[in-house]
């Protein structure tokens, strides 16, 4: 589906119902051109929010329309000002979400606890690393190959290689990464005190990343505020959580090939 050039912006707004229809009925086509029209103000949008993590941000809110109109929900109008709002939404969510993250000095301090890792530390954090890449499927990991070790290589040029389109790279490579993250955090928990503890620690990734339903967060929330042990996991999880860095490894290159 697409708009004529000489329709202009106006015209292309007063389609925008017509492109949320076709996406209602999976026309991911549709759901491209939409994605077209609005990325660079909603990157915009984003950078008043989170200047770091303007294009997770953008990428959680496209996302998150998609689903609403899957849904049969989402914008009835315009979508531009329903994105601006699911943007805001989204980054007062996670403005919550880390503040809950539990303080652990200041930025000299944290400096010289880095510099006082060992090298056993630093190889046992490397290796749950590689752990949770590993978890991941195979096309989640080769979006992150692609769009953060191969040197960050644009939507477009990844789009050959992954045979799916930019918006939809790039929803892709956001839920990668924080599906990363959560994983990575997980993987530190190796022992659970209390059977009947597993359910809530088995979350607690999660939880910590506030990747998880409100119903899920207030029985993970009910149980840590009675249970010493699973407090303690959680404490150590967020302490984790404030260390998570977008650092880039950069491995040997090999050939690029498409991604079935």
């Amino acid at each position: 589906m697409s708009i004529p050039a000489e329709e202009g912006e106006a015209g292309s707004r007063s389609s925008e119902a017509e492109l949320v229809a076709a996406v209602r009925t999976g026309n991911l086509e549709a759901y491209a051109l939409l994605y077209r029209l609005h990325e660079a103000e909603a990157l915009r949008c984003a950078s008043r929010y989170s200047r770091s993590g303007a294009d997770d941000l953008r990428a959680e809110a496209f996302a998150r329309m998609l689903a609403a109109i899957r849904a049969g929900h989402g914008p009835r109008g315009p979508v531009l000002p329903y994105l601006r709002r699911t943007i805001r939404n989204t980054a007062d969510t996670w403005r919550r979400r880390d503040k809950r993250v539990v303080p652990i000095g200041g930025a000299d301090a944290f400096d010289a606890c880095r510099a006082d890792y060992d090298s056993e530390h630093m190889r046992a954090e490397l290796a749950i690393a590689a752990q949770a890449f590993a978890a991941l499927p195979d096309r989640w990991r080769a979006v992150i190959k692609y769009t953060v070790i191969d040197d960050a290589q644009s939507l477009e040029s990844v789009r050959p290689l992954l045979g799916i389109s930019a918006p939809a790279i790039a929803s892709l490579a956001y839920r990668a990464r924080e599906r990363l993250r959560e994983v990575y955090l997980q993987l530190h928990i190796q022992h659970i005190a209390k059977h009947e503890c597993r359910p809530f620690a088995e979350r607690l990734g999660a939880y910590t990343r506030g990747r998880i339903s409100e119903v899920q967060r207030q029985c993970v929330s009910r149980h840590l505020s009675g249970c010493g042990p699973c407090a303690d996991l959680f404490a150590m999880l967020e302490r984790l959580n404030t260390t998570l860095v977008r650092n880039r490894c950069r491995p040997s290159r090999a050939p690029a090939r498409r991604i079935r």
